[in-house]
């Protein structure tokens, strides 16, 4: 199934706790019986960003999830991060991923924001504003049309020597 939006969660560490690793919270998830990824984990989102900024895929794009409900059927990706509110490392890397998904999937922004807009009853992702993840495609596509419209001028202006 070809995905048709991003919901993005946070892991919501508890104050003073380290916050938790892919490893970790897969083994959580085995342990709850969610599903095995045709990748071989049983983390219930396609990809993880760790504190360090690294990125893990759990499960394809398209394949069943098992992150909010009404939406793990593949026509969603579920993107988490470890912690709660994405350190510079994680904005870095959950923004380039973003961009890359929404730009190979041709999402609309509407259809990129927090667990808690997909799935009613949820804070997830804590106190972030709702636009947060959706601003990274927005100014992506801004730099992308205003260089468009440069090289529309640049033409225009050659046809007219």
């Amino acid at each position: 199934m070809t995905p048709t939006k991003i919901i993005l969660h946070y892991e919501g560490s508890a104050p003073n706790k380290e916050p938790a690793t892919f490893l970790q919270v897969n083994e959580f998830h085995k342990s709850l019986g969610f599903p095995e990824s045709s990748l071989g984990f049983s983390l219930g989102y396609n990809y993880w960003v760790e504190q360090s900024g690294i990125v893990f895929q759990a499960r394809l794009d398209g394949e069943p999830t098992a992150h909010t409900i009404g939406h793990n059927d593949g026509s969603a990706i579920g993107i988490c991060w470890s912690g709660n509110k994405p350190n510079v490392l994680q904005d870095l890397a959950l923004k380039n991923l973003e961009i890359r998904l929404a730009n190979k999937y041709q999402i609309k922004l509407s259809n990129i924001g927090p667990h808690r807009q997909f799935q009613a009853n949820r804070i997830c992702f804590g106190n972030l504003p709702d636009d947060y993840g959706r601003h990274f495609v927005r100014e992506y596509l801004g730099q992308k049309l205003s260089l468009l419209e440069k090289l529309a001028n640049s033409y225009q202006a050659l046809l007219r020597l």
